[in-house]
């Protein structure tokens, strides 16, 4: 069984593609509160996510120095912090973007901490980046950037189910109307908002998300922050790098700002 979409505004269904040729059909989103099995359980409480006195630096700038910390399948998890505390380096790192200098990340049970990242293609097969600077393809509209997406990760599902999903995810976001525009010609926070349903329509095991709600409006940043949390209550394990705590996440990670060093090059402080 092969889960394909996100699901229409509020989560409240998803399609479901049966490999053996049965069609579609619409099931209700785990997201209602039902029974859970002492196995899956088990699995959602499991680590997904471990990091152990990890150090990042860039040249004589530190960034992060013995961060420590541990998430589980299920969790919305906040990492708060000053600007150049580090926020979007550590959802780098998780990525597999970056190497720590010192420490040991995990993700899935594969170390990507070494310098041979085994299994760095199944992490980021399961996992959805919602980047600061959206990174839509200039050239396609809001809904061929989301179909794309979902083509790529899904390249045996037929594209009328692709597009119909597609569909769903600009309309949990509020965009239906706007879904023909091409990025130059929607504004910051509509580019914003087709990049969350870009990543939440892939439906995947980690999201992280690097200031998701920076250039949105009060309504619009709720509407995705709830997108969010469902994310999470659907069983997947959400890392939101943000400035401002308007949500319940189930951990927080405060990191603080380190001094930089007075030699330290100018490039270097800035960045």
């Amino acid at each position: 069984m092969l889960i394909v979409a996100a699901a229409a505004a509020g989560w409240g269904l998803f399609l479901v593609i049966d490999k053996v040729g049965r069609g579609t059909q619409k099931r209700r989103s785990p997201v209602a509160k039902r029974a859970v099995s002492p196995v899956k359980r088990a699995a959602l409480q499991r680590p997904l996510l471990e990091m152990s006195e990890v150090r990042k630096a860039f040249g004589k700038r530190v960034v992060l120095d013995q961060l420590s910390f541990s998430a589980s399948l299920g969790d919305l998890v906040a990492v708060t912090g000053d600007s150049g505390a580090g926020k979007s380096t550590l959802l780098r790192l998780i990525h597999g973007q970056l190497r720590p200098d010192r420490g040991r990340v995990w993700v899935d049970g594969h170390p990507l901490h070494r310098r041979f990242l085994r299994g760095i293609e199944r992490v980021r097969r399961d996992s959805g980046f919602i980047f600061q600077d959206h990174r839509l393809l200039p050239r396609l509209n809001a809904l061929e950037n989301v179909i794309v997406a979902l083509q790529m990760a899904r390249p045996d599902v037929p594209y009328g189910v692709i597009r119909r999903a597609a569909h769903e995810a600009l309309e949990a976001v509020g965009l239906t109307e706007d879904r023909s525009k091409f990025p130059a010609e929607l504004s910051l926070g509509e580019r914003q908002r087709v990049a969350v349903a870009r990543t939440l329509a892939l439906r995947p095991r980690l999201v992280l998300a690097d200031e998701p709600t920076a250039s949105l409006d009060e309504g619009n940043a709720k509407r995705v922050l709830e997108l969010l949390s469902h994310a999470a209550c659907d069983g997947a394990l959400v890392v939101v790098a943000t400035h401002h705590l308007d949500f319940r996440p189930a951990q927080v990670i405060s990191l603080p700002r380190l001094p930089i060093p007075p030699k330290t090059p100018r490039r270097l402080r800035r960045k």
